[in-house]
């Protein structure tokens, strides 16, 4: 199955991590799943945008970068879809708006994972946040127009 694929390949991919195998097993899943992509959503700074049609990308990836340290890599991409609703938290603007089919929404980050002693600690090494909404008349809407997203 899919799920067995997957995690028999972390579990290669992990052999030197010895007796915290588990644990970053366990950090690393986590992180190549949709709570790994709402992670990053909610770690950038433009307002989280909700959209309806077109297409969806997720790539996940894991290398090991030295002895004992990991890096994952994640990307949504969102493209092709021609409505949206801006939320920020609570539904500050819940009705739709229409948009051009060129509106795009890219958010990306490398994280990378280590095993010091008994403990898994994890850093983000890059991020990436590419929003742009193009409306009917092929003019990208400015961002500032949308409300920011709360500080935590």
């Amino acid at each position: 199955s899919f799920r067995k694929n997957v995690v028999e390949a972390l579990k290669k991919c992990l052999l030197g991590a010895g007796p915290m195998q588990g644990e970053l097993l366990r950090v690393l899943s986590t992180q190549l799943s949709q709570s790994g992509l709402a992670n990053i959503a909610r770690a950038c700074v433009t307002p989280q945008i909700v959209v309806s049609g077109g297409h969806q990308l997720c790539s996940y990836e894991v290398s090991q970068v030295s002895e004992a340290a990991w890096e994952v890599s994640l990307t949504g991409m969102k493209s092709g879809f021609t409505s949206y609703m801006v939320t920020c938290g609570i539904d500050l603007d819940p009705d739709p708006h229409p948009c051009a089919a060129a509106s795009k929404i890219l958010q990306s980050a490398v994280l990378r994972f280590s095993v010091q002693g008994t403990q898994v600690l994890g850093c983000v090494v890059d991020i990436e946040d590419n929003v742009a909404i193009i409306d009917e008349a092929g003019q990208q809407i400015p961002l500032e127009r949308f409300p920011a997203p709360p500080v935590a």
